[in-house]
């Protein structure tokens, strides 16, 4: 995955507002620290959920991360995201639809 730090919370916790500064300062000192941060929230298309991801070195957001996408199906696996976020469990167990700024 290459050694970034990803930290994964529910959109829903954010303001939209300030989302993004409030999500870059997260990833600062003394913060939790990371290098993204996935937004996570449910969708009512035809994917299970949305991430918008914010980078820290870039300072906005990004349209994907391939270490985000490997660190999502791994709390999928071990943990599941409906125990971690509540947003209910994909249709296929460990299969999960995302939709992300890219598509």
């Amino acid at each position: 995955m290459g050694g970034n730090e990803i930290v994964l919370v529910a959109r829903e916790k954010f303001p939209r507002a300030s989302e993004l500064s409030l999500g870059l300062d997260i990833l600062k000192k003394p913060w939790i620290r990371g290098d993204q941060l996935g937004l996570l929230y449910k969708t009512d298309g035809d994917s299970d959920l949305k991430v918008k991801i914010i980078d820290k070195n870039s300072g906005s957001y990004i349209p994907i991360c391939g270490g985000l996408t490997q660190v999502l199906g791994q709390a999928e696996l071990t943990v599941g995201l409906d125990d971690l976020f509540g947003f209910g469990s994909p249709r296929v167990k460990g299969e999960i639809v995302l939709r992300t700024d890219l598509g």
